[in-house]
Order: C-alpha cells, then sequence, then structure tokens
C-alpha cells in the first residue's frame, strides 16, 4: 500500500484525535521523516542544556526568591 499524502494523513489523525492532535506542521514533519525511512519514533539525541532544566534545587530557590521579595513590584 502506497504511502499517503501527509494532508490525508492530517485528516485522518485530526479525526481519531479531535482536538488535541499534533499540529499539522508537525504532522507532515513526521511523515517525511517516516516516508524517508525513519523508524524510530523516540527524540534523537541533542547536544546542550535542555531548554527546561527543572531540578528540585532550582526549584528551591526560586521559591526562596519569590517568598523573601513579596513586597517587590516590577517596574
Amino acid at each position: 500500500m502506497p504511502p499517503k499524502e501527509s494532508g490525508e494523513q492530517t485528516f485522518n489523525i485530526r479525526k481519531a484525535f479531535g482536538d488535541v492532535c499534533m499540529a499539522y506542521w508537525q504532522t507532515t514533519k513526521w511523515h517525511k521523516s517516516l516516508k524517508e525511512g525513519r523508524e524510530d519514533v523516540n527524540d534523537e539525541a541533542r547536544s546542550g542544556s535542555p531548554s527546561t532544566s527543572r531540578t528540585d534545587e532550582r526549584v528551591t530557590q526560586v521559591r526562596e526568591f519569590l517568598n523573601t521579595g513579596r513586597r517587590m513590584s516590577r517596574r
């Protein structure tokens, strides 16, 4: 069976999952990758730190900062 076009794939995904499905551009990106032979859907390793580095230590630091400056205002 030949692969479907990405627009048809997007339609089928939206039909199955409704508004909680991925955006059109994401669907076309995945469709292209899978059509080119990618078989693994897990994220590939990337260099650098994650955009959301959340550690217990950092959360504690932010909470302490917010609690000590309750009377501060933004300008």
